[in-house]
């Protein structure tokens, strides 16, 4: 699936994806973030990912900068 980021705290290395289809936020962590070249992401930064569900709501894994 696709989305962008539409938060993302540099220091505490965490954000929030919303999916381009249906609008669905996804908490991201920057260990799931590959490809990156050490790049933090930008609000607005188009990306690929997958998701699963935890205890606390839905995970953005295996993401990837577009």
């Amino acid at each position: 699936m696709t989305g962008k980021i539409t938060y993302f705290n540099n220091e505490r290395g965490f954000g929030f994806i919303v999916n381009d289809e249906s609008g669905d936020s996804a908490f991201v962590h920057i260990s799931q973030i590959t490809g990156t070249n050490g790049e933090y992401p930008a609000v607005g930064q188009p990306v690929s990912y997958d998701t699963r569900t935890t205890k606390k709501g839905t995970e953005a894994i295996d993401v990837k900068f577009i």
